[in-house]
This record gives structure tokens, sequence and C-alpha cells, in this order.
């Protein structure tokens, strides 16, 4: 409130404008000017009072018009205000819309221009009181919309609000009167067929297209009609369908059969889509029916075919998998599942190759990162076809022969691959047949060769000998007899060691030889050996080394390892040098006792190492005092140690002496 001036007893003489509601005398006292003085001031504070009460007020209704203003602007309803004779004084976005009409062209223009005829000459008489009437209007596309119209006169009846209501029905019929032929040139331009439906789901169109093929009328293909030249296996899902379709506003998309005019059954590709207004209600149905015959045939040309395809993939007795570039297999026929031990289950997953083992023919391990990459066969176009071993989870060996090569589609390869684990071991078989019979061959050879040579040898000199004797006996001293006696009895004691020990090696050959092993002490066994050749260590002056320990119980068979113990003694004295020892010694090794026997004499030349043990290598050398051997010992002592499940060995450094080793089992009580 803008402050005013104090009015003063001076003031009053200038006023020239009194107030009508105030009485002035023509003279007045000083009393009557004080009180008239103070009824003026408590009409300007009324005065003032109104105004700001004014101003107030012109607010509210200035807030009130712009709310009516944003609701009139921005409603989904068509809104306008007419004045008594028609003209349009306001109109909203959504009026322009509905009677696609630019909203500047409107306002001033008069609603009768938009109205047809029958509802243009009423307008007057519609718009003479507040209620709801009904109106037609045209649009500039000649469309005939129906709508509702709430009307509100003005109290003063200058103006008019009217609030309207399409009828979105009543469009899309009056609509289709004007649109049919187009969606007829449309139908029967294109081998499409085209149809139309009501909201509800009733046929109103369909092109004649359709209605050649399936040999209908339009009349009987509405409503459901169409329903009646459907394939009896398909009219229940497809009704079903487009009514569900209908129910949710959905796109229509379904493949079914319908009877032609020649009464074969065409595939036909339905589809369709609703078509809505602004306020998102559907008002119409539109799609096509497409004839997919050759196309369905061509199709279950090819499924036969691939089932015929996967049939005989399945059936093949050989394993077919498809691979990836990785490695990875993404689809095998079920000999392939059987050969690596995997379900189709796992085939979806897809196999990595990695979690196998594999191995050549040789033995060699190959490790999964160095197998070939996948790729190189499609990029380079490389068929492999080899031989490789899988080792299972099992922990068998599939050997398998493989061919890869790529497919037409990127990325993407073919593995055939065969079950050759019986060939395989054939081959191994045949193999150690092979060696078997090299063998046995060389056995043959070696027998014949001691019976030949190192039996024959003692013989002779027993015979010569013997023979020396019987012709010159009396003209021999009995020193002379003495010596060849000697010689006589040594030579047929080696004959009968060497005749002993062809007599067990044969046996062995043939699995005749008797194995009973008992429990012994080894003291025993080797005391009683070191008395049966100290007659030959003593003949070289030969010392051996022993030092018995309490028992050493073993669980041995006594006549082979008798037959051991004589056999590498006899060999360590052999080539030892006169006046050398040789070491025997017992060591505890857990379930089984170390023996080791030493000489320190000629020992045994590095390339001739390997040629031990062995009955192919005709390896035998002579003792230091020109002893002949046949090599046969040792063998024979490497099948009894085995025998016993034992290990034997020799480290041997030449001119310095050999060591054998071995091993034979502890008693279990």
């Amino acid at each position: 409130m803008t402050p005013k001036k104090k009015l003063e007893e001076k003031d009053i003489f200038l006023k020239t404008t009194p107030d009508p509601d105030i009485e002035i005398p023509a003279a007045l006292n000083l009393e009557d000017s004080r009180r008239l003085l103070q009824e003026l001031k408590l009409k300007e504070i009324e005065l003032e009072l109104l105004n700001e009460e004014l101003s107030h007020k012109n607010e509210q209704l200035s807030n009130k018009l712009k709310i009516y203003s944003d609701f009139f602007d921005n409603s989904t309803l068509p809104l306008l205000s007419l004045n008594s004779n028609g003209t349009i004084s306001l109109a909203n976005e959504a009026f322009a819309d509905f009677i696609k009409q630019p909203l500047s062209k409107l306002e001033g223009s008069n609603l009768r221009d938009y109205l047809t005829s029958e509802f243009s000459d009423k307008l007057q008489f519609l718009l003479s009181q507040t209620g709801s009437i009904t109106l037609k209007f045209e649009t500039p596309y000649a469309e005939k919309i129906e709508a509702y119209a709430d009307v509100k006169i003005s109290s003063n009846r200058q103006t008019s609000q009217l609030t309207l209501h399409p009828l979105t029905t009543t469009v899309l019929e009056e609509k289709h009167a004007t649109d049919e032929q187009i969606y007829r040139a449309i139908g029967e331009s294109i081998n499409y067929g085209i149809w139309v439906c009501a909201p509800d789901g009733r046929n109103i169109y369909a092109s004649d297209s359709f209605l050649k093929l399936v040999g209908i009328t339009r009349e009987q293909c509405s409503d459901f009609g169409w329903g009646d030249v459907l394939h009896p296996e398909d009219k229940e899902r497809t009704i079903a369908a487009w009514k569900e379709c209908v129910q949710t506003g959905g796109k229509w998309d379904i493949e079914h059969r319908y009877r032609g005019v020649d009464n074969k059954w065409y595939y036909v590709l339905a589809r369709g889509v609703p078509v809505k207004n602004k306020t998102g209600e559907i008002i119409y149905w539109a799609g096509i029916n497409l004839d997919i015959t050759e196309l369905k045939n061509v199709q279950l040309s090819l499924k036969d075919s691939e089932d015929r395809y996967k049939a005989l993939f399945e059936s093949m007795p050989i394993g077919l998998a498809i691979s990836d570039t990785s490695g990875k297999i993404i689809y095998g026929n079920n000999k392939s599942r059987s050969l690596l031990g995997i379900n189709r289950a796992e085939l979806k997953r897809g196999i990595d190759i990695s979690r196998w083992n594999f191995v050549r023919k040789e033995g060699l391990e190959i490790v999964p990162a160095k197998l070939p990459d996948m790729k190189e066969y499609y990029i380079n176009r490389v068929i492999e076809n080899t031989e490789i071993g899988i080792v299972r989870d099992n922990k068998e060996i599939t050997w398998l022969n493989v061919t890869a090569a790529p497919l037409q589609n990127p990325n993407e390869i073919l593995i055939a691959f065969i079950d050759i684990t019986e060939k395989i071991e054939r081959e191994n078989q045949l193999k150690m047949l092979s060696e078997k019979f090299q063998e046995l061959n060389a056995t043959k050879d070696k027998f014949f060769s001691i019976i030949a040579h190192d039996l024959k040898n003692p013989f002779n000199s027993i015979l010569g000998f013997s023979e020396l004797m019987m012709k010159n006996l009396s003209k021999y001293t009995i020193e002379e007899i003495e010596r060849f006696i000697g010689i006589i009895h040594s030579t047929s004691k080696n004959a009968y060691n060497l005749l002993e020990n062809l007599l067990n090696w044969s046996r062995t050959q043939t699995g005749t030889i008797e194995f009973s092993p008992n429990n012994y002490d080894l003291n025993e066994i080797i005391l009683s050996n070191l008395d049966f050749v100290k007659n030959y260590a003593l003949k070289k002056s030969i010392r051996i080394n022993y030092e018995p320990s309490g028992k050493l119980i073993v669980n041995i068979d006594k006549n082979m390892i008798d037959t051991v113990f004589r056999n590498l003694l006899t060999n360590s004295i052999k080539f030892s040098y006169p006046g050398e020892k040789v070491d025997l010694k017992v060591e505890d090794e857990g379930d089984n006792y170390r023996i080791s026997i030493r000489d320190y004499g000629i020992g045994i030349e590095e390339e001739n190492m390997d040629k031990l043990f062995r009955i192919d290598s005709k390896y035998s050398s002579f003792g230091t005092n020109n002893e002949k051997g046949s090599g046969l010992g040792l063998i024979i002592s490497k099948e009894f140690i085995e025998r016993h499940e034992g290990h034997i060995r020799v480290k041997s450094e030449y001119g310095k002496g050999s060591e054998f080793i071995f091993t034979l089992p502890k008693a279990v009580f």
C-alpha cells in the first residue's frame, strides 16, 4: 500500500472535489473539521483495501484462464468454441487433427463448412441448447467421420463450447466405401492375397486373388467363413490363434493350408498387423495371405533329404563328426559317440579334443596343444589320413584311422574315423611274433652253436686224453697219469655244467621247468655255492670275501637260485686275474635282498654291455686262463631271477672288473 500524505486542517479548504457521501456544512467549526478529516481518512483506507482485493481476484482469474488454456490446447479430445452463428473462435490441435485442417485456418471459419450437408443445415438448431448431439464431418479427403458432441451454451447464449467423441467403427465403415477400390487395385496387382478385418476380427475385405485360390465368394469369406476351406488339421489351431491375436492386439503370423478350387492343398503364410489411431485403439486389421506351396514343397523335399541324410549319417559303420576350426566337436553320429565314449548331451555343449590324450603307434604321446590347428584343414584344404590312438577316460586306447576334410560351410570340418584297434593289435601281435621268431631263430642258432662247438670241445679233450692213456698207460709216470686224469675230470665237470645249463635253458624256453618257491636261509644258499666253486677259485688263487650275518630268509626256488649263484660266481672267477679277490655282499632293500658279486678282472667293453643276457648276441669271451664260455649262464640267470620277480643288472669298466647285482624276494610270514 502506497503511503499517503497526512491530511491537515488547512488542506480542507483546498479540496475542490468533495466526496458525494460526505455532507460539508457551509460553515465549519474546528470540531466539525476534525470529524470530517477523520471520515476522509477512513474512506481512503477502505478504498485501498478494495483495490488490493481486486488485484488478488484478477491474479486468480489469470491463473484459472492459463490452466484452462493449457487444458484446452493439450486435450486429446477435439475441443472448440463457437459464437452464436457457428463461427469458430477457438479450436485445439486435437480438433485440427480430427478434421485434417491446419489450426491456423480453423479460427474465424464457420463450423458448418466442415459438416456434411444434412448436418450443416441444422447447425443453428443443434447448437441452440446444452446437451449431446451427433455430428458428421467431412475431411478434405472426402472421409466422413461421425462423432458425439457435448454442447455447453454460455449464460448469455452468445457462445457455445463443443467436446467431440469420434466414433471409430463408423470411421472405418465410412472410409471403407472410399478405399475399397484402392484395396482391390492393390490386391489384384500382386500375387499376395490382401485382407482387412474389423477390430473384432470379422473379415470385411479379401482380394480376388485369394478368393480365386480357395474358390469362395467375398460374402462366404466374411466373418470366419474363410475357416471352412482350412485344412482340418489346421482349422482349430488357426481360428484359436486368430481370436487370441485379436484379443491381445498382437501381430498375426501363421502358416496353414487351404483347399484350392482344384481340391489340392495349398500352403499359405498369413501375416497381418493391427492399425491403431492416436489413442492406441485398433480401428482395423490389415494383412496378406502368401501362397508358399512351392517353397514348402522344396522345404519338405529338403527335410526329407535331410532326414535321409541324418539316417544315413547315423547308421554309418564308421565314426563321422563335424568340428569347428578350434577343434571342438559340435556334431557326431552314433558310431563316433560310441568310439569316443561321449553322449548327445555332451555333444550339444561341444567336445574339446584336449580332454583326451593321443598316442602314435610308436608309443609317443601327442600333447593336445601341439595337435595341428584344425583351421589349417579349412584354409589349406588339407586332407589328412593318419593312424592315432585316443586314450579314453578308462585309460584304454582306441586306435583310429582319421581323415579330416573341410566342408563347404565356413569354418566346419568333417572328420571320419574308423576303429582299427583290432588291426593294430594284430599288427602288434605279428610284430611280437616276428620278434619272438627272430629270437627263437637266434636261440636255435645259439643252441646248435653250443652243441657244435662248446659241448663238442670238452668231449674232444676227454676222448683225446683218455685215448692217450689207453694206448700209452705203461709209458706214463704216475704224475703224468694224475695230470691227465685231472684234466679229464675238470673237462668233464665243465661239460657237465654246460650240459646242465643247456637242459635248464631249454626247459625255460619250452615252459616245462618247474617253479617251486619255498622259504630258505640265503646264507646257507650262498655258503653251499661258495663250497661248490672253491676248487676252481683255489686253482687261480682267488679269494672270495663274504661275511654272513643273521638269518636272511628268502622265498625262492632253490634249484634255480643255486644255478644263478654257480653261474655268476664261476663267471667272476673265470674273468679274475690269479691272486685277485671276489666280493659278495647282501643288503636289505625293504621287501627284497640286494645281492652283488664283484670281481676285479678283465671287465667288459662298453660296446658289449648291451649284448649280455641276450641269446641273439652270441657274445662270449675267454677267461684270464683262456677259459671258454658260451654266455648261456648269464641268460639263464636273468630268466631265473625274473621268474622270482627280481631284477639283474651289471656295472663294468673295462680293465677294472665287473659287478653283477640282482634282487631276491624276502619271505612273507
